[in-house]
């Protein structure tokens, strides 16, 4: 088929040896190629979804039937048929027709038809594609998540963007307002995200969706600075070089920091490495402080900023004013106050844990309180103040009694400030006598051994007291 053949009829000679001779003729036969239409397969699509028709390849073919749309044309084999929206919910039928390729010979044109069903209930969709993937430092702002190929329905599109931190195949959530076709993710990542779109189409009551490619943001951390604690200094210490570590060896770092008025020494407001050694420096009556902010750097990636403080305590002038200089020693306890500023520590014989003054367990005589005030860093100041403890109240005391080598004190109230003092031996000689010049008066007699009769007089008042020197 398809060729021309050619037949000879052949005519022996009738007369043998005769004049006459055989004789021969031709006759050629043209045999045409069978016309033959395939329309391909029967299809089915989703509302007006188009389908792409697949008829054998033959010069003049043309589609007939349906009221939809073919592209590029009704004559290509491979067109594209889009149905029209009458046609939803229907089966149609088109047709491929081959013409007759040998005109008014024996072969026929030939057809072949093929079935499209036309659903009405139903959703058809492409997820489409997204780009591209990154490897970027902590806290940088990622690129643009683009749209490389575009999503199709059935219906109408719309998008949800979800991530992950776990991996392209699960722990997605979707990422609240990112309802593009592209998303813009903030900067702050701090750990490996992926990411997705999810292409949502809706034909009427019915949706489907489809989802996109994974893409991978890497986050590549930067160093970490290992931390520094807080430090406090005294105003004129020496404050010892800051030095700074990371857990990348070799990362470069830098130091900013705030500068109070006045500041808390000469030092820069920023550099590289470590902060340098300096004098604390503080002329005000409160502490200034200094924030530091460290960074470290590897290979062009920031990591976490470290932040620590450096605080200057002045030195505080500190005084203290007792509201007694005398107690009796059978006084009851005392809370102690008159030190400034207020706040700090009394300390001292007979001063207990809580700052109280026990005067019953001391014995006459004179005591120090010391009031101790700290603005941290050993920035203490101190003050002291002195008092006397006496005996228990009378008019006269002395002691020790027995007087040891002739030491003794003598204590008196105000009335007696003034008083006479007759000193009688036991032979009712007069010894010695003297003015009392104060409250609380210290003597050494050199006289021998023996009891000695101590008379005190003062207008009307009189007291005698005996007193027992020893040698």
């Amino acid at each position: 088929m398809g060729s021309t053949i050619t037949l000879t009829w052949n005519v022996p000679d009738p007369d043998g040896a005769g004049p006459c001779t055989a004789a021969t003729d031709q006759m050629n036969i043209t045999v045409n190629n069978a016309t033959v239409a395939n329309a391909g397969p029967d299809q089915s699509t989703c509302g007006t979804t188009a389908v792409t028709l697949a008829a054998n390849n033959i010069s003049g073919g043309n589609w007939t039937g349906g009221t939809g749309t073919f592209s590029p044309n009704r004559n290509t084999a491979n067109a594209t048929y889009t149905p029209a929206a009458s046609e939803i919910g229907t089966t149609i039928t088109l047709t491929w027709n081959v013409p007759d390729p040998d005109g008014t010979g024996p072969c026929t044109a030939a057809t072949d038809a093929m079935t499209v069903t036309v659903n009405a209930n139903c959703c058809v969709i492409t997820a489409g594609s997204i780009s591209a993937n990154q490897s970027i430092c902590t806290n940088v702002d990622p690129a643009l998540l683009s749209e490389t190929a575009a999503a199709t329905g059935s219906g109408t599109l719309t998008y949800r963007w979800e991530r992950s931190t776990t991996s392209c195949s699960a722990g997605f959530n979707a990422i609240p307002g990112a309802t593009s076709s592209t998303y813009d993710p903030p900067p702050g990542l701090t750990q490996t995200t992926y990411f997705r779109r999810v292409a949502i189409n809706t034909a009427g009551s019915i949706s489907c969706e489809a989802i996109s490619n994974c893409v991978v943001i890497t986050i590549i951390s930067g160093p970490v600075v290992n931390a520094v604690s807080n430090l406090t200094y005294c105003v004129g210490a020496t404050v010892p070089s800051v030095v700074f570590s990371s857990n990348i060896p070799g990362a470069s770092i830098q130091w900013s920091r705030t500068a109070p008025i006045p500041d808390i020494g000469l030092i820069p407001v920023s550099a590289f490495g470590n902060v340098p050694s300096f004098i604390a420096t503080n002329t005000t009556a409160s502490p200034l402080v200094s924030t530091f902010t460290v960074v470290a750097t590897n290979d062009g990636c920031a990591g976490a900023s470290m932040h620590f403080t450096i605080t200057v305590v002045p030195r505080t002038v500190v005084t203290l004013q007792l509201p007694f200089d005398t107690l009796n020693n059978n006084a009851g306890p005392i809370t102690l106050n008159g030190g400034s500023p207020a706040g700090g520590t009394y300390s001292g014989t007979g001063v207990n844990s809580i700052g109280q003054l026990i005067p019953s367990s001391l014995l006459p005589g004179n005591y120090t309180v010391t009031y101790q005030y700290s603005l941290g860093a050993g920035c203490n100041g101190t003050a002291l103040d002195r008092y006397t403890i006496i005996p228990r109240a009378a008019r006269i005391n002395i002691y020790p009694n027995p007087a040891p080598d002739g030491i003794l004190t003598i204590s008196a109230t105000p009335e007696m400030v003034g008083a006479w003092v007759r000193v009688f031996n036991t032979a009712g000689q007069k010894v010695m006598e003297w003015k009392l010049a104060g409250r609380l008066t210290n003597y050494h007699f050199k006289w021998a051994a023996g009891i000695y009769i101590f008379d005190f007089t003062k207008e009307n008042i009189t007291e005698r007291k005996l007193v027992l020197i020893t040698r």
